[in-house]
């Protein structure tokens, strides 16, 4: 399955807590908005993808008894090719030409206190941002539209280079106050 980073950030909230669909879909919607406009409907098909690829499988929660009359909700829960697959996501090269997405999308995916794994992102994010500069053509430009779009592809690299050396520092310091403390 080739894995979709919508696809990874739902397994994430099924890896936190198995759940039947629509929870699942509520805490996606509640996590990753406004990085993905969704409803909790349409997570319903990043499930089916999710389970046609072995990441998830459907369990019984037995505290979610039906209600009279109704039928029992289909609940899920990862697998360990699921949470393998997961893990090899975090891990991965980010797409340049949405690297800021996918790192707020794997930043969200994991626990708030994995500091050493945000720190690993960041490094990932950077690898992304770096290796855009080339797609800067290193000819002369032909226009000043090709110009323009130059220039502002170097200052989205500097931007987003400074961006993340400060997040970096955020993150070092909280570090440093928690085993300081």
């Amino acid at each position: 399955m080739t894995r979709s980073t919508v696809d990874m950030a739902v397994l994430s909230v099924v890896i936190e807590r198995p759940g039947h669909g629509y929870d699942i879909g509520v805490r996606f919607v509640s996590r990753y908005y406004p990085l993905y406009r969704t409803t909790v409907q349409n997570v319903y098909t990043n499930l089916r993808r999710l389970r046609e690829a072995g990441f998830i499988e459907p369990i019984d929660l037995e505290d979610e008894p039906p209600s009279h009359g109704q039928i029992r909700k289909a609940s899920f829960r990862a697998t360990a090719e699921g949470a393998r697959s997961f893990r090899g996501w975090l891990a991965s090269p980010m797409p340049a030409e949405t690297a800021r997405r996918e790192l707020f999308t794997r930043l969200r995916a994991l626990r708030p206190d994995d500091y050493g794994s945000m720190l690993r992102l960041l490094d990932r994010f950077e690898e992304a941002v770096l290796g855009s500069i080339g797609f800067i053509s290193a000819a002369e430009p032909l226009t000043v539209v090709d110009n323009l779009a130059r220039e502002d592809h170097e200052a989205a690299i500097e931007g987003a280079l400074r961006w993340s050396a400060a997040a970096r520092e955020q993150l070092r310091a909280l570090i440093a106050r928690e085993t300081a403390g």
